[in-house]
């Protein structure tokens, strides 16, 4: 019974590891595009918007 309440508090905190990684790429990348374009702005207020969600 322990064992498998420790995988899934493990599963959780991977999930959690993988959305920061995910809005971390979207930052990134979004950054990027938008130092040609817009600037540091959009991309910080887009990742904003995300994580509140």
């Amino acid at each position: 019974m322990q064992y498998t309440s420790m995988i899934g508090g493990l599963y959780r905190i991977c999930e959690w590891v993988m959305r920061l990684a995910y809005v971390n790429l979207l930052w990134i990348g979004i950054f990027w595009l938008g130092l040609v374009v817009f600037g540091f702005f959009p991309s910080s207020a887009a990742m904003f918007a995300v994580v509140r969600k």
